[in-house]
């Protein structure tokens, strides 16, 4: 297993990662940028040379980071890969000197709850978002 930052040739394994996350994943339209990000903590995950997950980290305020686009895909999942990728992020805002660590979740992701909760993160809101004439329940979680 290796995580390190994500390159411009990694979209292709992105793209297959996140076809079995979410109906309409957002990751395939933001990957571009997120790549080219100076300064960006845009990473993936392999197993044997293949990138089979990514997760993002970005400083919204000094001190103050959100993690997003937590991923892997479905064929390794339930195996720690989702783990390591939250230890990975939760060393590096360490090594940035955080006050915070935010992030939000679909309410039915108990999996990524449960890993979070498992962190320190605590139940801050929850919302709820029409969708396609649903509604979701959404929640965010914040680690003091």
């Amino acid at each position: 297993m290796n995580i390190r930052k994500a390159k411009e040739n990694d979209k292709k394994d992105l793209v297959e990662v996140t076809r079995y996350s979410w109906d309409d994943d957002y990751i395939p339209e933001v990957f571009d940028d997120w790549v080219k990000e100076k300064n960006g903590n845009f990473y993936v995950i392999e197993e044997k040379n293949k990138v089979i997950g990514c997760g993002r980290m970005k400083e919204i305020k000094p001190g103050i980071f959100w993690l997003e686009g937590l991923r892997v895909h479905k064929n390794f999942r339930n195996k720690g890969y989702a783990r390591k990728l939250t230890e990975f992020f939760l060393k590096l805002a360490g090594e940035k000197g955080y006050k915070k660590v935010m992030f939000s979740t679909y309410f039915e992701n108990v999996e990524s709850r449960h890993i979070m909760e498992n962190y320190g993160f605590v139940v801050k809101t929850t919302t709820r978002m029409l969708k396609k004439g649903k509604i979701k329940m959404y929640k965010k979680g914040i680690k003091n």
